[in-house]
């Protein structure tokens, strides 16, 4: 018999938090009248959202410090590049 597993549209973490930061995160749940798992779900996001913003924030960073005007391809140029790329 081949049994199929059903795969949840959304995967699940289980979490221990601690009794403070449950009741924190219970209380914006509360405040934002939403479920916890849907607060602590945005919550998760936000987190994402900051680290992808720090992490491109430091590659940018690097970028300018190592950026040379005179060596930037213009838009023009980039143009120009894609066409014969897809030529």
């Amino acid at each position: 018999m081949n049994a199929r597993r059903m795969v949840p549209k959304n995967s699940r973490i289980y979490i221990t938090l601690e009794p403070h930061i449950h009741r924190v995160v219970q209380r914006m749940a509360r405040s934002a009248g939403v479920s916890l798992t849907l607060q602590v779900r945005n919550l998760v996001g936000h987190a994402l959202e900051l680290r992808e913003d720090a992490v491109l924030e430091a590659f940018a960073k690097r970028r300018r410090r190592t950026f040379v005007h005179a060596r930037a391809v213009s838009v023009e140029g980039l143009r120009t590049a894609v066409k014969r790329l897809q030529a």
